[in-house]
């Protein structure tokens, strides 16, 4: 009837639809996928094939699977046999990791799922092909590195915390084998006193919020002593933003701790002793000074001038050992890094500098520059760009004189560069300015200790100073390259 007609055509029209859907969606997958009858032979091949193995699927049809495995990891009866004894407990289908064959005859990384399914009353096997090559080249390469690094420990943890892999460095560094190791809590590594503190799973928190995070502290190895690391994990994540795990790198820093308390130590002791013997010298030296001061006034206007002479020659002299304490008392100072941070101004600051400090008549100072506000300790900052300019006013040879000023930001540096024209200091002498009692003035004030002062100083907050001059040519140019970021500065 025309009714059952009807029905039919709609039947068949929906049958075909829904084969169409298939097919579609068969040859849109990035993967291959191909139909295996239970021979091995292939009955059905989408269109990435072509992409992956330069075969035109039609190629493909009637061919055995085997001329798309290269015989490096087996052939396709091996992992039917491997499939079919899986399948006993699990119905999900096989997956394996093994090589393909293109029709060029190269090997490429693939990984190979199969599956089964009854199509039209028979058995047949689903085979899904995905080219890894690049993915296992990677994994090739981070496993040769990690594994070639000296003194690193590279290990890769997963969203918890565990191991995952284990590098020979690691290995050396902490005592235990990847058998030992991998599975288990990257807390492992830490103290007590850590565990209690939370700061394994607070570093992994700060690591999932800014993508990184750096570290130092005591960790233990598998034979209980500890060592002083410096540890960086970085966040790894999918495209689509999940997270895969995380990569901890950690280097033995044990060495450079002690050294780093040992110098500590040193500087006590030097600011120690300067500050004993400051006060043990400023004493016979003032009473010195008041004796100068009482025969003064006692000669009065009768003082015959030799002696007068000699007597300001000592009052000289006694200033000059008075300033050399205080300079030497400022050195052992200026190796301790301040703590204190505040928002600075690079204008305003050599600004403020210049508000204090005595300029000549007929100087001509310059400032210019951009550089942006950045925190950092102000006072050392502020008291190593005064000594640099106070310097070029003070060892100018001439009454006119010209400093140009200028402050910029260099990457991760805010550099302060102080130019002159004055006498200039000879090519030879460039690192020998920089050390105590050294010094190319015929200033009789100068001690020789302030660029010294200047570049432990500069040095002791993380930065350093150069030095630009010619020989045969005045002026002289000095810049400061101070940090802009402070967090790593140690203390000293």
């Amino acid at each position: 009837s025309k009714l059952t007609e009807e029905k039919l055509h709609l039947a068949a029209q929906k049958e075909l639809d829904s084969t169409q859907q298939i097919k579609s969606l068969f040859n849109n997958v990035f993967d291959g996928l191909m139909v295996l009858d239970e021979q091995g032979l292939i009955e059905n091949a989408n269109q990435a094939v072509k992409q992956i193995f330069d075969y035109k699927p039609e190629a493909l049809i009637g061919q055995p699977f085997n001329i798309l495995l290269s015989n490096q990891k087996g052939r396709f009866d091996t992992y039917l046999a491997d499939y079919t004894a899986a399948t006993v407990t699990n119905s999900a289908g096989v997956s394996f990791e093994t090589t393909g064959l293109r029709r060029n005859g190269s090997i490429f990384g693939m990984d190979l799922v199969i599956n089964e399914a009854i199509m039209s009353g028979k058995r047949k096997f689903i085979c899904t092909a995905r080219d890894v090559s690049e993915r296992r080249y990677m994994e090739k390469l981070y496993r040769l590195m990690s594994e070639n690094i000296e003194g690193y420990a590279s290990i890769i943890l997963d969203p918890q915390g565990n191991i995952k892999t284990w590098n020979a460095g690691a290995e050396t560094l902490k005592g235990y084998t990847a058998e030992d190791i991998i599975g288990k809590s990257f807390k492992t590594f830490y103290t007590e006193e850590s565990i209690e503190k939370n700061t394994p799973d607070s570093l992994l928190a700060t690591c999932m919020k800014d993508g990184h995070v750096h570290d130092e502290g005591w960790r233990v190895r598998k034979d209980g002593s500890q060592f002083y690391a410096e540890v960086v994990i970085n966040k790894l994540q999918e495209d689509d933003g999940s997270l895969l795990g995380f990569v901890k790198v950690t280097r033995d820093m044990t060495a450079r701790k002690h050294l780093d308390n040992e110098l500590k130590q040193a500087y006590d002791n030097l600011e120690e002793f300067t500050s004993v013997a400051s006060h043990d010298l400023r004493s016979p030296l003032r009473g010195i000074a008041d004796l100068v001061d009482w025969i003064k006034e006692d000669l009065g206007d009768d003082i015959i001038a030799d002696v007068k002479k000699n007597l300001d020659r000592v009052e000289l002299r006694v200033k000059r050992m008075e300033t050399l304490i205080e300079d030497l008392l400022q050195y052992s100072r200026a190796g301790r890094a301040s703590a204190e941070v505040t928002l600075v101004s690079p204008i305003t600051l050599v600004n403020e500098v210049l508000e204090i400090q005595p300029v000549p008549a007929d100087f001509d100072i310059t400032v210019s520059g951009n550089a942006r506000a950045f925190q950092t300790p102000k006072t050392p900052l502020q008291t190593s760009v005064r000594n640099l300019i106070s310097n070029a006013i003070k060892h100018h040879d001439q009454a006119v004189g010209n400093i140009d000023i200028t402050v910029k930001t260099v990457g991760s540096y805010c550099v302060f560069t102080i130019a002159d024209d004055g006498p200039g200091i000879p090519t030879a002498a460039k690192d020998r300015v920089f050390k105590l009692f050294q010094t190319l003035s015929s200033n009789k004030e100068s001690s020789g200790i302030g660029l010294a002062v200047t570049k432990r100083m500069v040095e002791a907050h993380g930065g350093y100073i150069e030095l630009d001059t010619t020989d045969g040519k005045r002026g002289t140019t000095f810049q400061i390259w101070w940090p802009r970021f402070q967090t790593v500065v140690k203390q000293t």
